[in-house]
């Protein structure tokens, strides 16, 4: 599958492409070559799909841990920068220009 195209638009963006003699990369033309595109698919995911019946048939769920939200990555870090800058300025007089009071 393309990514993008390519400036002669000799290759399209989001097409799916197989080599073929020449050497060229070119969409399946029929569907014999479709076929053989999809059965190539197929057989690279043998494994995951194999898995997901497993999960099916024993009745397992598979574990997919949650991303952690936006707000929650924005907290993490204001909180790890915050206390970076306290180890940095802890043993400064508290009227030290570096604590910089006025927020620079």
């Amino acid at each position: 599958m393309s990514k993008s195209g390519t400036a002669g638009n000799t290759i399209r963006p989001h097409l799916c492409y197989i080599r073929k003699p020449g050497p060229e990369s070119a969409p399946p033309q029929s569907e014999a070559e479709r076929n053989r595109l999809l059965g190539r698919c197929l057989q690279n995911r043998r494994e995951d799909m194999l898995d997901a019946i497993r999960n099916i048939v024993l009745g397992g769920v598979p574990a997919t841990p949650a991303a952690p939200s936006a707000a929650k990555v924005q907290n993490a870090f204001v909180d790890s920068a915050r206390a970076a800058w306290e180890a940095l300025v802890k043993d400064l007089p508290d009227d030290a220009p570096a604590r910089c009071p006025l927020g620079r």
